[in-house]
């Protein structure tokens, strides 16, 4: 009697052991040896597994934060610490503008010049992603204050700004102050799109002269006007 009473202790205890490591035997039976020991050894196996899945989920969740924290969406600062007003690629690219009086105000160039590369056989360069190529013109006619201010202009690290065209421009208008983000003032801004070897194209950002925000003109290049900087990123 004392020793069935001895035998059932010693398998509660193994059951209880058992347990703890997620094997179940049948009620009030042993299993053998190598049985215990296979079944033993596949639950490290599948601790390990669920251990190394945990590591990668975790790996994964850290680049998938990186790439996060690249992402720019419309209003945010951009990695110069301008305001983004356009991306492209899903967020990663787009382009940002300096909202600090960047340029100050000054002229576009010299009225009667027509920039070589901006207004070449009716070619005017006013879309996207050619404010930069415009702005290289401007320089290289010598004569263009806001071109050379602006590409004198470094903030956050970096010194590619450039004077927008006049699609960045008015992106910039719609995308930003017309929703409130910024601080523009209520003026009229030069792009670098030149109209003709006389005139170039502006965008009122405020009613000047009884223009509506956002809408645009052209005007004499020897006219003093607020210059924006913006860049690619």
């Amino acid at each position: 009697m004392h020793k069935f009473k001895q035998i059932k202790q010693y398998t509660l205890v193994i059951r209880t052991f058992l347990f703890g490591i997620g094997i179940s035997l049948p009620c009030g039976v042993l299993a053998d040896t190598p049985s215990l020991t296979v079944q033993v050894e596949r639950n490290r196996l599948d601790i390990a597994k669920n251990a190394a899945s945990t590591k990668a989920n975790s790996e994964a969740l850290l680049e998938l934060s990186r790439i996060t924290d690249d992402i720019y969406k419309l209003g945010d600062h951009g990695p110069a610490g301008g305001l983004v007003f356009y991306v492209s690629a899903g967020g990663l690219h787009g382009l940002e503008v300096a909202t600090h009086g960047a340029s100050g105000a000054a002229k576009w160039g010299c009225s009667g010049d027509t920039v070589n590369g901006i207004n070449v056989n009716g070619v005017y360069n006013k879309s996207i992603y050619t404010g930069e190529s415009n702005t290289e013109a401007m320089l290289k006619s010598e004569c263009s204050p806001a071109a050379k201010n602006t590409s004198n202009y470094s903030l956050g690290g970096y010194s590619d700004w450039f004077v927008p065209s006049l699609g960045e421009l008015d992106l910039i208008f719609r995308n930003l102050v017309a929703k409130g983000h910024g601080t523009f003032s209520e003026d009229s801004y030069w792009s670098s799109s030149e109209y003709d070897e006389n005139e170039s194209w502006i965008v009122h950002f405020g009613v000047t002269n009884d223009h509506t925000p956002g809408s645009k003109s052209h005007i004499l290049k020897s006219i003093v006007l607020d210059v924006l900087a913006i860049r690619y990123f």
